[in-house]
């Protein structure tokens, strides 16, 4: 837009000159005027290089800081809180282990954020590449519940799987396929009622795969992913990285009338 501008003023330029042809002064001014726009713009053009690449720069610091001195330190912790929480440093009572297991917890959340970030950031710069594999949807699903299974047992949620396909073999990349998911079912747990139900269903649409999330607090993930109101960083951050993902898939995300469903489709040629 900022070319077309420029075009545009110059073309003026160019016929204020050619209509005062006669006038020498206008000419003259009008020639002066337009040196110093032509001088002008070249140091505006400069000056917005100098800040893209300062600001390029400090990203990349960020990033690097980001992937040294904040995840280093946390793999450690989460190391060695392991060893505790297994016995391996002296014995400790049911109530120290469930410390230093919401302790784990939360070191595992800020490392997932910070990871999450990083790929987010990878993704923007074209540093990121899906591997495609074939692999079962299901396991993913099943394997996503197990692991979020005492995370959801402290609100007393419970997970229900509807799978409308009876073929779910498909070619995507399985690593950050499970990503997007975990990080789906994690965000519904995190804002659901206590005592309240999670279900997925896997369903055939209009030549692509479904996947449906139904929880009561669905009804925000759509608009977080909008850049929208929100109600953690964190999860901005989450639903952030699973629109990149699905994106990359060449999928979208379903814009539902229903608040409590949250889904996003994928291409049918994923199908093998």
């Amino acid at each position: 837009m900022s070319q077309l501008k420029f075009l545009a003023i110059s073309l003026c330029y160019i016929y204020i000159i050619w209509s005062s042809k006669g006038n020498i002064p206008v000419t003259i001014l009008t020639i002066l005027l337009g040196l110093i726009f032509i001088r002008t713009k070249f140091y505006l053009d400069n000056f917005n290089n100098i800040i893209k690449n300062e600001l390029h720069a400090q990203r990349e610091n960020f990033i690097n800081s980001l992937s040294h001195d904040i995840r280093i330190p946390i793999i450690a912790q989460i190391r060695a809180l392991e060893l505790l929480k297994n016995d391996k440093l002296g014995d400790l009572n049911t109530a120290q282990k469930d410390m230093v297991l919401h302790i784990e917890n939360s070191c595992k959340c800020i490392l997932n954020l910070s990871s999450l970030m990083i790929n987010t950031y990878n993704i923007e710069n074209n540093k990121y590449s899906l591997i495609y594999e074939k692999f079962n949807i299901s396991e993913i699903i099943n394997s996503c519940f197990n692991e979020l299974i005492n995370e959801a047992s402290e609100k007393q949620i419970t997970f229900e799987y509807n799978n409308k396909i009876k073929d779910m073999s498909i070619v995507a990349d399985k690593t950050e396929l499970k990503k997007v998911i975990m990080n789906i079912l994690s965000t519904s747990i995190t804002n659901a009622n206590f005592g309240e139900k999670v279900s997925v269903i896997t369903a055939a649409c209009n030549d692509k795969i479904r996947l449906s999330f139904i929880s009561s607090s669905n009804y925000h993930l759509s608009n977080i992913c909008e850049h929208s109101d929100y109600s953690s960083v964190g999860q901005k951050i989450r639903m952030g990285f699973c629109k990149k993902i699905i994106e990359n898939h060449h999928g979208k995300i379903i814009k539902n009338r229903n608040q409590n469903l949250f889904s996003f489709e994928l291409p049918i040629y994923a199908f093998e």
